[in-house]
C-alpha cells in the first residue's frame, strides 16, 4: 500500500513531468497561462496563482505547472480575475526555503499544492490575452463569495469584524492581519479562524 501510494504520488507530481514549464526555461521565452485563483490585494501588488499551459520561445510548447505571480498594481492588474488567459515573460524564481529554524516552511506547503516557482510581474511585462468568459463552478462560487463580501460591507461591518466574518462565513482569510491572528492564537481560539 505504501509503495502504491508513493508511485501514484510520483506520477501525479507536476515537477517530475517532462512537460513542466521549468524544463523549457530560457531568457527569451514567454509563458501563457490561466489565472486559477482570484487575485488577492497586497500592499503593493496583487497575488494570484497562474496555471501555465504553454511556453513560447521559437515555437509553442504545451506545458503544465503552477506559478505564484505578484502583479505590480495598476488599473490593468486590478481587472484580473479567475479564468483570464495571460502572457508573461519567463522570469520566475524558485520559492525560497525557510530561513529560521522552526519557522513555517512556506516552500514545502506550496510544494504540497504543486507550486514550486514565483514571479514578480511589472506593469508593462504582461499582457491579457482573453478574459475568462467560460463558465465554471469555481468561477461562479468566487463571484458569489465576492457578492457576499460586498454585502458585509453594505451592512457597515468593517475592519477586524469584517475580517473575522469573511473568514468564518466565506472562508476568505486574506484580510486578517497579524495582530488579530496573534490575539486569537493567544486566546487559544485560532481553530475558529
Amino acid at each position: 500500500l505504501f509503495l502504491a501510494v508513493s508511485i501514484v504520488t510520483a506520477l501525479n507530481t507536476s515537477i517530475t513531468k517532462d512537460n513542466h514549464f521549468s524544463k523549457f526555461h530560457s531568457q527569451n521565452s514567454f509563458l501563457i497561462g490561466k489565472v486559477v485563483e482570484p487575485p488577492i490585494k497586497k500592499t503593493k501588488s496583487l497575488k494570484t496563482i497562474v496555471e501555465i499551459h504553454e511556453v513560447y520561445s521559437d515555437s509553442s510548447i504545451l506545458s503544465l505547472g503552477k506559478l505564484i505571480c505578484y502583479f505590480q498594481t495598476d488599473s490593468q492588474a486590478n481587472t484580473l480575475e479567475y479564468g483570464d488567459k495571460i502572457l508573461l515573460p519567463s522570469k520566475y524564481v524558485e520559492i525560497p526555503t525557510a530561513s529560521n529554524p522552526h519557522e513555517f516552511d512556506y516552500k514545502s506547503y506550496l510544494a504540497f499544492h504543486q507550486v514550486y516557482y514565483q514571479q514578480y510581474v511589472k506593469i508593462n511585462d504582461w499582457k491579457l490575452l482573453t478574459k475568462g468568459s467560460d463558465w465554471s463552478i469555481k468561477k461562479w462560487a468566487y463571484s458569489i463569495r465576492d457578492k457576499m463580501m460586498l454585502k458585509l460591507l453594505e451592512l457597515n461591518i468593517t475592519d477586524d469584524e469584517y475580517a473575522v466574518a469573511s473568514a468564518l462565513v466565506l472562508v476568505y482569510t486574506s484580510d486578517i492581519d497579524q495582530e488579530l491572528i496573534q490575539a486569537y492564537s493567544s486566546a487559544g481560539a485560532m481553530h475558529v479562524l
